[in-house]
């Protein structure tokens, strides 16, 4: 049995005594100060014997008192102090078995890039014929060029027993439509569907109008550089795991290789994903236990158990990927890699040239996840279920997948995420291009805009979407009007935070005695690095700009305002 640990309340009584409170079912007890010490040292959900273990490391314990410690967590553990974990997963409910709502489409973005959205389409006719499953293919356009979208137009052609529908996003009238329908919000309407401005990367301008065009639907959206032949994980991961994902990394000399690694799956990728997708998590949760071998790794923060309610459902689903990295030029996740990678770098050696060199990885996390948190990712299929509204993303920036996924988090605390343990392919036509130590990056507003929200959002009392949305929509106005010395120091203080976390984490792996000398000798080129400098004028020049700053957070809180009234606009036009 698994015991989880909420945010207890303690209140001190004396030197001697203190009344301890669990919020989620009013128990309340007084303790001696000793068994409270030891009750501050749990956390998470674990065995009673795990959390005795824990506490006996925290408070330095000899192992004579390791039988009183046991004995006073049992205790707690029948009084109501800590909460079973089967106790937990009866706040959301019973299921009641009712069928998911059928797929609203399957949405394939795609910008000037023919040749992937043709290799693309024959991986999904491949998978039609192989599953015989038909699904609702659309693709949404926003090509720049008019021979890209005229190639793109024959690729379907010549796929036509798929039955695509094709969005010209160059032609689209929804933007028209909703500006004549709300003129009071046009420019908002413009900052989330227009077309791009000179050279704008509009990677959310697809994204947005896919929520519009199917709201109330659950929908799968696939990247064109992606192929729809799963792949096996490396990692051979089998348990079922409750936690946030940490990915792990495995490098590549090519893709032959990183195939040779991670053979083909038989299995139905948007299947799988389809199967999970708006499930609630009542009914998720027996479903994920009954089809693992185990319950794995248990991760629950205190502030877990606020999901663990009724309203609690799988809003996000996604998959590893296997290829081109996923992310910008700069290396993060090498940077930051978690302790199973530094373990199997140790084992491959090999492989250590090719992970800063070269654009074949396998990135994902080992067995079937379900993440206590909202969390997109569209490197090649990401699952959202828009049955209930989800809020909009920026239009013109890198990193729109992410800022749904948090944004979402934040406006319906009960979201949850699958991670799926399978692979597809991710390949892009041209490497791209990865950044060196003495290379400077240019800095997106996206994390300044999370880790604001974030802090935010940990004071909102309101329980709808639309309340905290309202909420979240005036932080970010209010963000965006406060003056040029706030701004700074805010940036500041993000950028300053970011830069030790990866400072920290580099520091990790050059402490590691498992790690191979040539793999320190690669970090150690980045300890100089214009990136991870800590000086005035190195955060300054890494953080965003305060006028792109201020316009992103002034720009989106209007669009967040204006949303609902444009989704459920939408969720009736195309109902």
């Amino acid at each position: 049995m698994r015991w989880f640990v909420p945010a207890l309340a303690m209140h001190p009584l004396s030197m001697q005594q203190c009344c301890v409170r669990n919020p989620l079912n009013d128990v309340a007890l007084v303790l001696p100060a000793g068994e409270c010490a030891v009750l501050a040292e749990c956390a998470g959900c674990r065995t009673l014997e795990e959390h005795a273990a824990g506490a006996m490391l925290a408070l330095d314990a000899p192992s004579a008192h390791r039988p009183a410690i046991t004995a006073c967590l049992e205790r707690c553990a029948q009084l109501g102090l800590l909460v079973a974990l089967p106790d937990l997963v009866a706040r959301c409910g019973t299921a009641d078995g009712s069928p998911l709502p059928p797929l609203g489409a399957v949405a394939i973005r795609t910008a000037d890039r023919p040749a992937m959205l043709e290799r693309l389409l024959a991986s999904a006719a491949a998978l039609q014929a192989r599953s015989g499953t038909v699904y609702p293919w659309h693709v949404i356009d926003d090509s720049r060029r008019a021979e890209n979208r005229r190639a793109n137009r024959e690729a379907l052609a010549r796929q036509g027993a798929l039955g695509v529908t094709y969005h010209d996003l160059s032609i689209v009238t929804l933007e028209d439509e909703l500006k004549a329908a709300f003129p009071g919000v046009g420019h908002e309407i413009g900052w989330l569907l227009g077309a791009a401005r000179g050279d704008e990367a509009t990677y959310g301008r697809p994204l947005n109008y896919a929520l519009l065009r199917f709201a109330g639907r659950r929908l799968l959206l696939v990247d064109d550089d992606a192929t729809l032949q799963a792949r096996r994980s490396p990692t051979n991961g089998s348990a079922f795991a409750v936690a946030r994902p940490e990915d792990e990394l495995r490098w590549y000399a090519n893709f032959d290789a990183a195939c040779l690694d991670c053979p083909a799956l038989d299995v139905d990728p948007l299947a799988e994903h389809t199967k999970w997708l708006g499930l609630p998590l009542a009914q998720a949760w027996p479903q994920l236990l009954r089809d693992a071998e185990q319950l794995g790794l248990t991760e629950l923060s205190p502030e877990c158990a606020g999901r663990f309610r009724p309203e609690a459902r799988i809003r996000f689903t996604h998959n590893h990927a296997l290829g081109d990295p996923g992310w910008s030029g700069f290396p993060q996740k090498e940077l930051t890699l978690p302790v199973a990678s530094r373990r199997w770098l140790s084992e491959h050696p090999e492989a250590i040239p090719f992970a800063f060199d070269t654009a074949f990885n396998w990135r994902g996390v080992p067995g079937l996840h379900l993440s206590p948190e909202g969390f997109l990712s569209t490197t090649t299929v990401g699952g959202i279920d828009n049955t209930l509204m989800l809020p909009p993303t920026a239009r013109a920036t890198r990193g729109e997948d992410v800022l749904l996924g948090r944004i979402a988090d934040m406006v319906c605390p009960w979201t949850w995420s699958v991670d799926l343990p399978f692979a597809l392919p991710h390949l892009r036509a041209t490497p791209r291009r990865r950044l060196t130590p003495r290379d400077l990056g240019t800095p997106e507003p996206i994390q300044f805009l999370i880790q604001y929200a974030r802090r935010r959002c940990a004071t909102f009392a309101a329980d709808t979407v639309d309340e905290r949305m309202a909420m979240l929509a005036a932080c970010y106005i209010e963000l965006g009007a406060a003056s040029d010395g706030v701004l700074r120091e805010l940036l500041t203080q993000q950028m300053t935070g970011w830069v030790s976390w990866l400072v920290f984490n580099l520091n990790l792996q050059l402490e590691d005695p498992i790690l191979p000398v040539a793999w320190k000798q690669a970090l150690g080129e980045w300890v100089h690095s214009p990136h991870l400098r800590l000086d005035a004028a190195s955060v300054r020049a890494s953080a965003p700009a305060i006028a792109i700053a201020r316009t992103m957070a002034r720009d989106y809180g209007r669009a967040l305002n204006a949303w609902p009234q444009l989704w459920s606009c939408c969720r009736e036009r195309f109902a």
